[in-house]
Formats: structure tokens, C-alpha cells, sequence
């Protein structure tokens, strides 16, 4: 979705000057449109990250005899709290891991971006 909404709010003027320099449909498209959507499908790729984190955790407690989704439903079958506790922490890591990584290679892509945006 934020693809979709990052390709339709490039704005209008941004195309008309295009055309006037008569770019190619595959220049607008490498210089404008896919600098201008970039940001919002960044943000997109990271949303989906942590989605499909929590949908991984959720589908193994439910359906799989193994992985860290099993091993917190054990562990609150058989009351070892802090086995549980334990794995919310992996969990709560991974999550904080993959977070940062997305957003340091979010940083290192989009430098242009961000340097906007600061005034710098």
C-alpha cells in the first residue's frame, strides 16, 4: 500500500517539468518518480518487517512443534516464567535488531532524504 500511495502523491509539477525536458517515460521514472517514492516504500518495507515478525511468532505457537512461538506456549504450559520471560526477551531482541538494521540501511539509502529534511 505504501507503494501504491508513494507512486500517486509524487507531486504534478515534478512531471510537467519532465515532460518539458523532454525526458524518456524511463528517465521520469529514474529520476523522479523512484527518488520521490523511495522514502514511503522504505517505510512500507519496514512496517512489513515487523508484521510478518509478529504474524512468524503467532504461526508457530499455532501450528509448529518447534521454534521460539512452541518454546513460550511450553513454557507457559508447564508455569517456567522465566523460560517465557526469556523468550519474549529473544523475541523483543530480534525485533529490535531488525529494526535497527532496516533503519541504518533506511539512513544509508536515503542520506539525501534525511539531509533534506534536517536543513544540513
Amino acid at each position: 500500500m505504501n507503494s501504491y500511495e508513494a507512486s500517486h502523491s509524487i507531486h504534478p509539477i515534478l512531471s510537467r517539468v519532465a515532460r518539458s525536458m523532454h525526458l524518456t517515460r524511463l528517465e521520469i521514472m529514474w529520476l523522479i518518480d523512484w527518488p520521490s517514492s523511495l522514502p514511503m516504500i522504505m517505510t512500507g518495507a519496514r512496517l512489513a518487517i515487523a508484521s510478518s515478525l509478529l504474524v512468524s511468532v503467532t504461526s508457530e505457537m499455532l501450528l509448529s512443534t518447534n521454534g521460539i512461538g512452541t518454546y513460550l506456549q511450553r513454557s507457559q504450559e508447564t508455569f517456567r516464567i522465566d523460560a517465557g520471560l526469556a523468550g519474549i526477551a529473544f523475541i523483543s531482541l530480534a525485533g529490535i535488531v531488525v529494526n535497527s538494521a532496516m533503519a541504518w540501511l533506511e539512513r544509508r539509502w536515503l542520506f539525501w532524504h534525511y539531509r533534506d529534511k534536517t536543513g544540513e
